[in-house]
């Protein structure tokens, strides 16, 4: 099979994006993405697409975590606190209406990897499974980035490991 053509490339990033935008006018104003592709520049364009192709048919689109859980990943990691909440120059949380808030968003994106092991285990013992779990980490991925996301995996897969063996030990 011979690898697809430029153009069959451009017509699947189109399909794409049309899902993409059908999928954010459904959670926000009708329109708002057209608005927000018709805003852009022919240099920014390019970074407006990607992010509604990756973010909202790549991420917000997959089975494993309704969107309002999705949602509260995005507000309660850091960068979408606000004023809700305040770090500190090592991206500790120092304050705020999440600062007491055990959020597996807040503790991936700050690299937190060994209290995000922790909570992974104390989130799999209140109830969590796997692929919330799972789809939780790669939701702030999307957001914070990709080394941080992959850390943030690594740590709780690790953690889910250790859980399974010490839940294998218990019974």
């Amino acid at each position: 099979m011979s690898p697809p053509t430029e153009e069959q490339c451009e017509q699947a990033r189109q399909v794409l994006l049309e899902h993409a935008k059908a999928d954010l006018d459904s959670m926000r104003t009708p329109g708002v993405a057209d608005k927000m592709l018709s805003s852009a520049s022919d240099f920014t364009r390019p970074g407006v697409e990607y992010v509604l192709r990756n973010a909202f048919d790549g991420i917000w689109s997959r089975d494993g975590l309704e969107k309002k859980y999705r949602s509260l990943v995005v507000i309660s990691e850091p960068g979408g606190l606000g004023e809700l909440a305040k770090v500190d120059w090592r991206g500790r949380l120092q304050s705020g209406l999440f600062a007491d808030a055990d959020a597996y968003s807040i503790l991936a994106s700050t690299g937190k990897t060994a209290q995000l092991k922790s909570h992974v285990g104390m989130g799999l013992s209140n109830g969590l499974n796997e692929v919330e779990i799972r789809e939780a980490v790669l939701h702030v991925m999307g957001y914070c980035g990709f080394p941080t996301g992959l850390d943030a995996f690594s740590a709780a897969e690790e953690a889910i490991k250790a859980w399974k063996a010490a839940q294998a030990q218990g019974s």
